[in-house]
C-alpha cells in the first residue's frame, strides 16, 4: 500500500507508478537469495536473478505450428540465454504482476496492491518491462506503462534491461499458452515479441517500439 500521509499528485497512472516505487523500496536487508520468494522464510529461491528468469524460457519451440512464429520465439530465446550473464545483482521487491487488475484506487487517492503471488526479489525494472510488454498486447494497460517509463532515465542500460525483461516475460507467457495449444494467443505473443528483435531505441519511441505489436 502507498503511504496515506504522502501527498498524491497527478492522475491515477502517476499514483500507481509512485506506489510501485514504494514497493520497490521495501527493505530486504534481512533476506537472502533472488527470484521467487519462499513464504516461510522470505528468502529468494535462487542464488542468481538470471537463474529465476530463465527457468521459464524454453530453448526449443518445436510444438509451435507457425514457422514464422516459431522462428521469432527461437531467436529471442537464444537472445535471452546469451545475454543473461551481465544482469546487475540488484535486490528489490518486484511485484511480478503489476497490472490494473491487481490495483485498487481509494477515494482519497491511495493505491491498494493486490495479488503478490508472483512477487520476486530482483531488478525493479522487471515490473516496468512487464507493463510495457502487456501494455502493447492489452491497450488498457498502456497508460500505466507510459507513466512508469516517464520516471526512468533514458539510458542504454535501462533500454537493454527493459528489452531483456520484456522478452523473458513474453516468452514465459507464450510457453504458458503453448501448454494448451492456444494458437491465437501464441500468435499474438509472437507478434508482440517480434519488434523486440530490433535494437531498442529511445524510451520516447513508445508507440514505435516499446508498446508496438508486430504485423
Amino acid at each position: 500500500m502507498s503511504d496515506p500521509a504522502r501527498p498524491k499528485t497527478g492522475g491515477a497512472e502517476a499514483r500507481q507508478a509512485d506506489t510501485l516505487e514504494q514497493l520497490h523500496a521495501v527493505d530486504l536487508s534481512a533476506t537472502t537469495g533472488d527470484g521467487g520468494i519462499d513464504p516461510d522464510t522470505g528468502n529468494g529461491f535462487h542464488d542468481a536473478w538470471a537463474e529465476w528468469l530463465l527457468r521459464g524460457v524454453l530453448k526449443a519451440w518445436g510444438n509451435i505450428e507457425s514457422t514464422e512464429d516459431r522462428k521469432v520465439l527461437e531467436t529471442l530465446s537464444d537472445v535471452v540465454h546469451a545475454e543473461s550473464a551481465p544482469l546487475p545483482p540488484i535486490r528489490a521487491l518486484v511485484h511480478g504482476d503489476y497490472s490494473a487488475d491487481n490495483l485498487v484506487l481509494g477515494e482519497d487517492g491511495t493505491v491498494g496492491v493486490l495479488d503478490l503471488e508472483y512477487a520476486m526479489i530482483g531488478d525493479p525494472l522487471w515490473d516496468v518491462a512487464y507493463q510495457l510488454f502487456w501494455g502493447g498486447a492489452w491497450p488498457q494497460m498502456a497508460p500505466q506503462a507510459r507513466s512508469a517509463v516517464a520516471a526512468l532515465d533514458d539510458t542504454a542500460d535501462h533500454r537493454d534491461r527493459l528489452r531483456f525483461y520484456m522478452i523473458t516475460s513474453g516468452l514465459a507467457g507464450t510457453a504458458f499458452y503453448a501448454q494448451d495449444d492456444r494458437r491465437d494467443d501464441i500468435h499474438l505473443m509472437a507478434r508482440r515479441l517480434a519488434p523486440l528483435l530490433e535494437t531498442p531505441p529511445s524510451l520516447t519511441d513508445l508507440d514505435g517500439y516499446w508498446l508496438s505489436i508486430g504485423d
